[in-house]
């Protein structure tokens, strides 16, 4: 479906990134974003008729402590 990158330049686990789906606009959200690849997909079929947009915000954060994070929209 789609996929969100983000890089980090320190070394180790500092430079390990996650992500998480924070929200989306829709309360009954059907995405789901991979921690590990960033990779977007959902978890159920999507109606154009019904929502023809959907907006997600997810959050790209280091394994550092403390961590660093940044919001995507």
């Amino acid at each position: 479906m789609g996929k969100v990158s983000a890089t980090d330049l320190d070394s180790g686990t500092n430079g390990e990134v996650q992500y998480v789906l924070l929200y989306a606009v829709d309360v009954n959200s059907k995405f789901v974003v991979d921690s590990t690849t960033g990779s977007i997909s959902t978890k159920a079929k999507l109606d154009y008729e019904q929502i023809r947009q959907h907006v997600l915000y997810i959050e790209a954060s280091d394994k550092g402590n403390p961590s660093l994070s940044s919001k995507l929209h």
